[in-house]
């Protein structure tokens, strides 16, 4: 019995011992492009280091690698703020199956950074690109975390782990993985190297992410919060989620101008119809026939006069003539007019993507933008398009047609 409540204490207080004794823990954070991050983002790296600065935890994050991913250079991109411990090991696009069985040269296996690194607790966040280009199962990827931290384990037997669940549960199979994770994770954990989940982060498609995979900086504080409490089950830091930023990450959405206030047109007057019975048609002249020779008749003796009848007496009363109705004019609607072009159009670069906005366009349903060979279409009043075009071009539309286009060189953003 005594040998057992020891063993669970060394679990429970290995960390906070290698903190008391003034040595930081070492963390090594394995991940795909959620983890690396785009050239100009915070990425959930940063928020986990401030949150863990919050709790007065002593952790040093440890790789091969500190930046972000720039199209010229896999790891030369930059960050929003880079007053943290950048060190890394993650890779845009990396899998998996690549660590533990399919190594590149941007791939090393996890036993080789393992050894380079000498972690204490390796936090893994992999698994969405298995799912949705290598279209692995979730039993595929369970069994591809196993093998992971068996080779992590072949080279340092007392490492820890963090193993982190998918938030874009909208992929195929990530909601099965996930609801497996936890008990994966009690099933490995031995005397030596605990082994603990992240909760899964609550995403929206397109809130916390700008395309279907990768992390706005709210998406991001969502990661680092979920890592957080797998650390804290580690007995490193607490379970906290770290400030919102005052500036915007790379690509996040930019709050739109403020809408001008609608010009008041006064509607135009239009005199009610005056309903008119036109003037009767002149009775056509009667036709006379011509009467016959009339030949001289005898003498005929007078007859008596004949006293008209009364009134209403023998004979039927004159027709009368219904009157003619007339319908009012038939008034339609008026025609609809192609839109007018919008108005005060920006681009501006930030990071690897440029921003456009304009304000809204009488009668326009929606806005073709286009910059370079990237076009889009957006009901809205602004678009973020990846591209490094010099000049973007945006126009008005609806079922009418559309407007001419409003043509706008893109500033850079000195400040990204």
């Amino acid at each position: 019995m005594a040998v057992v409540v020891a063993a669970v204490v060394a679990m429970v207080w290995a960390p906070v011992q290698a903190q008391a004794e003034g040595a930081p823990v070492r963390v090594l954070i394995v991940g795909d492009s959620v983890t690396h991050g785009a050239d100009g983002d915070y990425t959930w790296r940063y928020f986990s280091w401030k949150g863990l600065e919050q709790t007065g935890a002593s952790v040093d994050f440890v790789g091969p690698y500190s930046g972000t991913f720039a199209e010229d250079q896999t790891w030369g991109g930059s960050y929003a703020e880079p007053d943290f411990d950048s060190d890394h090991a993650a890779r845009w696009g990396l899998a998996m199956v690549e660590p533990w069985w399919w190594p590149g040269p941007d791939a090393p296996l996890i036993g080789d950074l393992v050894a380079e690194s000498q972690p204490d607790v390796i936090v893994e966040q992999l698994g969405v690109n298995d799912f949705a280009w290598l279209g692995l199962s979730s039993e595929d990827m369970l069994e591809s975390v196993r093998r992971f931290v068996g080779e992590a384990r072949a080279v340092k037997p007392d490492v820890d782990f963090v193993l982190g669940t998918i938030p874009q549960t909208w992929v195929r199979d990530v909601d099965a993985f996930n609801a497996a994770l936890p008990d994966l994770a009690a099933e490995l954990t031995t005397a030596e190297s605990r082994v603990s989940s992240t909760p899964v982060a609550d995403f929206t498609n397109g809130v916390d992410t700008y395309d279907p995979a990768h992390p706005t900086t709210l998406g991001q504080r969502k990661i680092a919060r979920s890592v957080s409490v797998g650390l804290e089950a580690l007995g490193i830091g607490r379970d906290v989620l770290a400030p919102h930023p005052l500036t915007p990450g790379a690509h996040d959405p930019v709050d739109p101008e403020p809408e001008p206030e609608p010009e008041v047109i006064p509607p135009e007057v239009i005199a009610p119809p005056v309903e008119t019975v036109p003037d009767p048609l002149p009775e056509p002249e009667p036709q006379v026939e011509p009467q016959p020779e009339v030949q001289p008749q005898p003498d005929v003796e007078p007859q008596p006069e004949v006293q008209p009848a009364p009134e209403g007496v023998g004979t039927a009363p004159a027709p009368v003539e219904p009157p003619v109705a007339v319908a009012p004019p038939v008034v339609g609607p008026a025609p609809l007019l192609a839109p007018t072009a919008p108005r005060r159009v920006s681009a501006e670069r930030v990071g690897t993507r440029t921003v456009v906005r304009w304000a809204r366009a009488t009668t326009a349903d929606s806005y073709t933008v286009r910059c370079g060979r990237v076009s889009t279409r957006t009901e809205g009043r602004r678009a973020v398009l990846g591209s490094r075009s010099a000049r973007c071009s945006v126009r008005s539309v609806n079922a009418a047609g559309a407007s001419r286009w409003v043509r706008v060189r893109v500033a850079r953003n000195a400040d990204r």
